[in-house]
């Protein structure tokens, strides 16, 4: 049966306070205290043992389970690729890769978590088409790359208990893809979906990399106003959007007040920031969306 959604906006401010008439500038988007996400928390803190990926370029395995250890640091969970201790879980990786015309190729990761009496903890993999070489010769953009996409969802699998999504209400097989930003300033056309992704899957709600026919896509939009006072004007409009058909179910704004410049380069913890207000719109735009 076909529905009719209508479109829904909801707005919402950045987490942190907006500008007061006077006084001192507040750091933009950050709450009053926080400990970090305890969903990227390790109970016991062991912390995990990245091992060099298994592949045909093993100096880009080798590399690769180094950038992956740096990138779970990122996310506060404790990762090296040697050592640990009775309590660590172990992450093993495993690559592919296959020739595409073109002067292409697509390298095919398998991450397996095994937890401490060896027993399968968690799996991920994920598909990356790049030119051809890039593999073999451990290009170090590829390798981040790969280690920037799969992370949030290590991380995830890391945690006890481990997070199990649930169907989204209305939208029973669908998942939620975040596709790149656009007129995004600093790292934010990578920082902020990551982070986004990262909040979403915390909230048990199902997202995936790929796009599937049933899915629902999350577009973003920033834009930068111009620099007046020392201050500029930054908003972000999430969109959701039906993969099948193209329907827009509703969007979600944020926006602020931030320091002429400060998001032109890393967002750091802005990003979490705003991903966490965003992911708690955009729930309620799906809850919203699954009723009509």
């Amino acid at each position: 049966m076909s529905r009719n959604i209508q479109r829904l906006t909801l707005s919402l401010l950045f987490a942190g306070a907006m500008l007061a008439a006077c006084g001192q500038l507040p750091q933009p988007f950050q709450p009053e205290e926080k400990s970090g996400n305890a969903l990227l928390q390790l109970r016991d803190r062991a912390g995990i043992v990245v091992q060099p990926v298994a592949s045909d370029a093993p100096a880009s395995g080798t590399a690769l389970a180094e950038a992956m250890a740096e990138r779970l640091r990122d996310l506060d969970i404790p990762t090296t690729t040697s050592g640990g201790n009775r309590g660590s879980q172990r992450l093993a990786g495993r690559a592919a890769v296959r020739p595409l015309p073109g002067g292409r190729e697509e390298i095919i990761l398998y991450w397996e978590l095994r937890d401490p009496d060896g027993r399968r903890a968690g799996f991920h993999s994920q598909r990356h088409e790049q030119a051809a070489g890039n593999w073999a010769a451990g290009s170090p953009g590829l390798l981040a790359e790969l280690a920037d996409t799969a992370a949030p969802a290590l991380a995830a699998m890391a945690q006890d208990p481990p997070v199990k999504a649930a169907p989204i209400p209305g939208f029973p097989d669908a998942r939620l893809v975040i596709l790149p930003l656009s007129g995004a300033p600093g790292d934010a056309a990578k920082s902020l979906p990551r982070a986004l992704q990262a909040e979403l899957a915390a909230a048990k709600l199902p997202v995936a990399d790929q796009i599937g026919n049933g899915d629902l896509l999350i577009l973003g939009d920033v834009a930068v106003g111009p620099a007046e006072g020392g201050l500029q004007a930054v908003s972000i409009r999430w969109s959701l959007v039906s993969a099948s058909d193209d329907r827009q179910l509703g969007e979600i704004a944020q926006q602020n007040l931030v320091p002429a410049g400060s998001l032109d380069g890393p967002w750091g913890p802005v990003a979490e920031e705003v991903a966490r207000a965003a992911a708690s719109g955009l729930a309620d735009l799906l809850g919203a969306a699954g009723k009509l």
